[in-house]
């Protein structure tokens, strides 16, 4: 089902907030479409899934939209490594965990 109107979502795109990988909205600066996807197949799967009213059948279009985005490998999945952290017992670590995990050295301090 559509309304014929684009959702809040594809909207929100024209600052790379809801799609990040929305032809359309790329912009010069700080724009969250790293690689610059700017697929017609994929631009307009997005404006057929964000024209639907129906939540299941919404969810299912988009689904659609991410098995294309995965068929054609838009992006690559980064890895996290691990490191080794030695923490002596006088000083006081704050963890960075949002990031990396490692210690956030702007708020250590000695105990």
């Amino acid at each position: 089902m559509s309304n014929g109107r684009l959702d809040p979502g594809l909207r929100r795109s024209a600052v790379g907030a809801a799609n990040p990988f929305y032809g359309p909205a790329i912009i010069p600066t700080s724009n969250s479409n790293w690689g610059q996807v700017n697929d017609p197949q994929i631009n307009a799967a997005m404006r057929r899934a964000a024209l639907i009213v129906d939540p299941a059948s919404r969810a299912r279009a988009r689904a659609r939209v991410d098995r294309l985005l995965v068929s054609k490998a838009v992006a690559v999945p980064e890895e996290f490594d691990n490191q080794p952290n030695i923490e002596p017992r006088d000083v006081r670590g704050i963890n960075d965990l949002w990031n990396t995990g490692s210690w956030d050295y702007a708020l250590t301090s000695l105990k």
